[in-house]
């Protein structure tokens, strides 16, 4: 089996590639929108899913079926407008739900519209199962979820109705997939926190958050009851702002798997009774959480959905933890994984009788692969690339490197140096936005890339404060604005000069929202250390960002407590580490970038930058696109965006830079 996989993989990768000069790639290659994803095959085994971008589209709209048995399209839907297919799942052999999400940004999440579908594989039958605005007196907006869909019960979904706009708490219905009609079937405990179903479609638990003590909270109720029991004791002492709640119930629904801190400090993976309470610790990393709140943990079941196989967390790269290692899910996961040796290997799907799988293969070269497994041949059969224009053989490596800051603590990140060199290399540092509960991952990064392939070393820091490595170490970056946080991009930066990774004269910093203000607050800092920032949809007045927290207070308390909780309210030291307020410090050459329409992070923090350093002379470069959001969502507008951006890298650090 195993040299069976091999070889057909060798050759789908020496043929899906020739013909890409690796002098060549453009710069649309690296920047546009992933062409597919969501691959997921039926029940059955005889069609795909899959959700694509259409021909000159900037989004993932279109959701498509393809006839495995002659690879024909058999039905598709494309959606109007900003909307994108969010989630999909297969209900039946023939029949799909799925949601759908905006984007505006590309620095931010998908946003839920709402809005739940549901259509055949023969693109018939399309119908609206829930929308998120209904008229009346005046607007509400119904924030519908998807609970629970599963072929095991083919005839209807449950969601959950949120109506933000009243102190209502959200109502589940049991909804028709064929029909539309739908049955009150519960109210939730909670105005804000999720709903969890057991293995046979009944919302078992509710999990979230007390709006006045912001302590963790949990319900619990026996199917067919509507008592709620109170099991607040096992979790009120978790960490805000993390990834902690249940994840699915036992196959014998008795008992549910639950992500909890535990004495180490990090996030593990317990099982919890809720008759007797005990709460058994099935696996915990000393060092690492097993999951994270914006790179959710891959969990992969059989094809029945009830039994949990095993789950995939990120350390420096990401491992596979396998609780079932007898069946058979865990041995073909095994199989490819030495097939597809030294890339991630993900099942994303499988049909019910184990006969087929989707596969989904990727790493820090590649951008990812989606492959069909043939459990009757043994064979793997590619099917997509998520960025075709991308030559993984033309990509640089991605090395995890850690290093100690200057109070001992260990910080981790990682180092990418262009192909064939190693010491003394222009390098631009690259913070994360976020930037708590946030990190950098060992994965296919288009901007590092981007500029490795370009000729730059590239050092991704996960400083205090970033997620990944316990509460706290998150909890230890909270306040830290121009802080410890900076100082570990600080150390972080002369560490690779010591190794001599960097030229000391060649070395610029740039990032993106958080990663925006710290490049920024760097060149303030540490004036003489870079030759450039580049500050891109960023934050520079905290004091700005602490009046926009106060007022969203008022509207959502839990938004605007953690915005107090981790930036602070002290008005000294936010102005003192305010880089609107110090740019006559700053001797690095400078380049902004910021939409117009970004909600996220508003133009009026540029926008004050911008008066700021006119009224002290200095002069820096503008890229502005009044229709853009929190991030350039646009290609042409990001081909502009990196290619005045490399332009800008070349005349300050490149070969032929200006000395300054």
């Amino acid at each position: 089996m195993l040299s069976r996989i091999l070889f057909l993989f060798l050759l789908v990768a020496t043929t899906a590639f020739a013909g890409t000069g690796d002098k060549s790639i453009p710069v649309q290659a690296f920047f546009r929108h992933t062409e597919f994803s969501q691959v997921k095959i039926s029940p059955d085994g005889h069609y795909l899913a899959v959700v694509s971008v259409p021909h000159g589209g900037e989004s993932p709209n279109q959701l498509s079926f393809i006839d495995l048995s002659n690879m024909h399209v058999t039905g598709h839907y494309t959606l109007i407008g900003e909307q994108q297919v969010a989630q999909i799942w297969w209900v039946s052999t023939r029949r799909v739900v799925f949601t759908t999400a905006t984007q505006t940004g590309s620095l931010d999440q998908p946003l839920l519209t709402g809005d739940v579908w549901a259509m055949n594989a023969d693109g018939s039958d399309v119908k609206t199962l829930a929308y998120h605005v209904r008229s009346g007196i005046a607007y509400q907006f119904h924030y519908n979820q998807v609970l629970y869909a599963s072929p095991n019960n083919p005839e209807y979904i449950l969601i959950s109705d949120d109506i933000l706009s009243s102190s209502a708490n959200p109502v589940v219905y049991r909804v028709n997939v064929n029909t539309g009609k739908r049955h009150q079937v519960l109210v939730s405990p909670m105005k804000y926190g999720e709903l969890f179903t057991d293995n046979a479609g009944h919302v078992r638990l509710a999990y979230g958050e007390n709006t006045r003590t912001f302590k963790s909270e949990l319900e619990y109720r026996e199917p067919g009851s509507m008592q709620w029991k109170d099991m607040d004791t096992l979790v009120d002492t978790e960490p805000s702002y993390t990834a902690a709640g249940p994840v699915m119930f036992t196959p014998d629904n008795r008992e549910f798997y639950y992500e909890g801190y535990t004495p180490d400090g990090t996030l593990g993976l317990y099982l919890i009774n809720p008759q007797t309470l005990k709460k058994t610790l099935l696996y915990s990393d000393p060092h690492y959480d097993i999951d994270n709140t914006y790179a959710p943990t891959t969990y992969l079941t059989g094809p029945d959905h009830r039994t949990l196989i095993g789950f995939e967390y990120w350390t420096d790269t990401p491992q596979w933890i396998l609780i079932h290692t007898h069946a058979p899910e865990a041995k073909l996961l095994a199989s490819l994984e030495d097939a597809f040796s030294g890339q991630n290997v993900d099942i994303t799907s499988m049909d019910k009788n184990r006969r087929k799988a989707v596969v989904f293969v990727s790493s820090d070269r590649n951008p990812g692969d989606y492959y069909l497994y043939d459990g009757t041949s043994r064979k793997v059969q590619y099917l997509f690339s998520v960025l075709p224009g991308i030559n993984p053989s033309a990509m640089a490596k991605m090395r995890p490197v850690s290093f100690k800051a200057r109070d001992g603590t260990i910080i981790h990140g990682y180092l990418t140096l262009p192909r064939g060199k190693r010491k003394n290399l222009p390098l631009i540092v690259n913070p994360h936005g976020g930037p708590f509960g946030i990190r950098d991952f060992w994965d296919f990064d288009p901007e590092v890339q981007f500029l490795a392939y370009h000729g730059y070393a590239v050092l991704q820091v996960n400083y205090r404060g970033s997620g990944g490595y316990g509460a706290p170490f998150q909890e230890a970056g909270y306040k830290q604005w121009g802080g410890t946080m900076q100082d570990d991009l600080t150390d972080a930066t002369r560490w690779a000069i010591q190794q001599g990774i960097a030229d000391p004269n060649r070395i610029c910093i740039y990032g993106g929202s958080y990663g925006g203000y710290a490049a920024l607050e760097a060149v303030v800092k540490e004036p003489d250390l870079y030759k450039c920032a580049v500050g891109y949809a960023g934050v520079y007045d905290l004091v700005l960002l602490h009046d926009r927290g106060e007022e969203m207070y008022f509207h959502n308390r839990g938004l605007g407590a953690y915005l107090g909780n981790t930036l602070g309210k002290n008005l000294g030291k936010l102005k003192a580490a305010s880089p609107v307020d110090h740019v006559r410090r700053i001797k690095a050459a400078l380049l902004l970038a910021h939409g117009g329409a970004d909600k996220t992070v508003p133009i009026a923090q540029a926008d004050e930058l911008r008066s700021a350093l006119d009224k002290a002379g200095k002069k820096y470069g503008w890229i502005y696109f009044p229709n853009e959001g929190h991030g350039f969502f646009k290609l042409d507008h990001r081909v502009v965006l990196y290619s005045k951006m490399l332009d800008f890298f070349k005349q300050n650090i490149g070969a032929g830079a200006v000395k300054h």
